[in-house]
């Protein structure tokens, strides 16, 4: 087992922050969250310490806290073919849903139809590809990857 000497920089309001904080839940590692204080590259959140080292990026924090802490639930599938589909799945929400969402919730009129129409239209791709895998959760029989992936849609777009 990994070293517990964990540190999340972030931001409460942040979904990108929020996964990794999940994920950390999930695996019952213990860790010091605090918000951003360093990210010399992005300067974004979230931000993950373990033992000193710094590293960054949400999707690359799920993979490595998975591969870290190898305890249950496992958040990638172990076939490849699965992985790579949670993969792709992860990443078209994530290049989909920001965009639109805040274009709905901060503009008005046809720009705002626009973006609601296309946000409507990208989540029913996703509820297909569940429909279709006739699973428990997003990416298996337990909370995984593709969940924490998605997971903030939501968690926030209610708001």
């Amino acid at each position: 087992m990994a070293s517990q000497e964990v540190k999340l920089l972030g931001f409460w309001a942040s979904p990108f922050s929020i996964r990794v904080e999940w994920a950390l839940k999930l695996k019952g590692v213990v860790y010091d969250s605090r918000l951003l204080e360093l990210n010399p590259v992005h300067k974004k959140v979230p931000v993950l310490v373990h033992d000193g080292k710094v590293m960054a990026e949400s999707f690359i924090l799920l993979e490595y806290i998975d591969e870290t802490w190898k305890q249950d639930p496992l958040l990638l599938p172990q076939d490849p073919y699965e992985r790579s589909k949670a993969r792709f799945w992860a990443r078209f929400a994530e290049e989909k849903m920001p965009e639109y969402s805040f274009t709905t919730m901060c503009t008005h009129g046809e720009k705002k139809e626009q973006a609601l129409k296309s946000a409507v239209e990208a989540a029913e791709k996703i509820e297909e590809e569940m429909k279709r895998n006739k699973k428990k959760f997003l990416g298996g029989e337990s909370i995984g990857y593709l969940d924490l992936a998605m997971g903030w849609i939501a968690h926030w777009l209610p708001v």
